[in-house]
């Protein structure tokens, strides 16, 4: 018995220590050809949108531009296009300790994203650029007002947050909800401080369990699958990007977006920026610092690792909770910050 635990756990460890060699594209595509499951009968066109080869050249990179914001790049830098491939990957451990290799890394990360096919755009094309950063934008949008409207006064009821708290004009109220305020900051922490309350489960610090937060994921699931997909019976929209793209699991990027909405929207500020006018966060930093951990924890080999992977399934099993194939290894190794002492903290042994 012991010898199979061993053997699952180093199976995980494998698999975690796997470079991704496929792009994000391939995976999609792999996953749009699989046909519908069994199950609900519904149009084919409408259960998984157009196929590849349907789609015009603009509908592919539009599509592109949400995948890259919401799996990658949540501050998309203009800069980062028109560039050669660099020497460094999008994991260098230098990309988050300079302006330059933050703009490096983001230029590497969009080439190991795209398909081939679009790398001369991606060098090239001012076209590509406007096209893949105007779709972002516009999801982004959308994105905030799902949870405005719709969304956030589920994903956040156990805040009790009064009717149409997250209504933009009401920032002044969100600031000051004292629920909301303890959601968002420890008291004596720094204005800057990365792990928040609102990283943890019944807002108590505890790194072994950290991002394993039900609001979490209900947030992801219905920016995945729609509003229906946490309300009611919890349906999921047969349109939406998730059907459409054939998600099965959450990486990095998704839990840091993820992670900086809950943070965004309990917080005063009316319009979300690189820096929050009203509440001076730098969510930019925010951001870059949960994707940056949860990589770097879910491959530094100890058993903060187990803990990370643990963390992801945890989360997929809630958000993709009728039908996926689990796959734990979600995350790219990345140093971006000294996070020595979270995961020291994870890696706590139980005993």
């Amino acid at each position: 018995k012991r010898a199979q635990l061993a053997l699952g756990e180093a199976i995980d460890v494998v698999r975690s220590l796997k470079v991704e060699n496929t792009r994000l594209e391939n995976r999609i595509k792999q996953l749009e050809s699989r046909g519908k499951k069994k199950g609900k009968k519904m149009d084919k066109r409408k259960a998984s949108g157009k196929d590849e080869a349907e789609m015009t050249e603009e509908e592919k990179i539009t599509r592109l531009g949400k995948q890259y914001l919401i799996f990658h790049e949540l501050f998309p830098n203009p800069a980062s296009f028109g560039k050669a491939k660099p020497e460094e990957q999008s994991d260098d451990p230098q990309r988050y300790t300079t302006a330059k290799g933050s703009l490096r890394g983001q230029t590497a990360e969009l080439y190991e994203f795209l398909p081939e096919e679009f790398h001369s755009h991606l060098q090239s094309s001012t076209l590509f650029q406007q096209t893949m950063t105007k779709s972002a934008s516009e999801w982004k949008r959308a994105h905030w007002n799902q949870l405005r409207l719709k969304t956030a006064q589920h994903i956040f009821d156990f805040l009790n947050p009064p009717p149409g708290i997250f209504a933009t004009s009401r920032g002044d109220e969100r600031g000051n909800l004292p629920a909301f305020k303890e959601f968002r900051r420890f008291p004596n922490d720094p204005d800057d401080g990365i792990f928040r309350p609102l990283c943890f489960p019944n807002q108590e610090k505890n790194f072994k369990v950290i991002f394993r937060c039900d609001w979490l994921a209900k947030l992801i699931r219905s920016m995945f699958f729609g509003p229906m997909s946490i309300i009611g019976d919890d349906a999921k929209a047969p349109n939406s990007n998730g059907i459409i793209w054939g998600v099965d699991s959450v990486n990095a990027g998704v839990m840091a977006l993820g992670l900086v909405s809950g943070l965004f929207m309990t917080g005063p500020d009316k319009t979300f920026a690189v820096v929050g006018p009203q509440s001076k966060i730098n969510f930019q930093k925010a951001y870059n610092g949960y994707k940056s951990f949860i990589i770097e924890a879910s491959r530094d080999g100890k058993s903060s690792q187990k803990r990370m992977l643990e963390t992801i399934r945890w989360l997929n099993d809630r958000v993709f909770a009728d039908g996926r194939s689990p796959d734990p290894n979600a995350a790219r190794r990345s140093n971006t910050e000294d996070f020595s002492g979270a995961l020291a903290a994870m890696s706590l042994s139980d005993n």
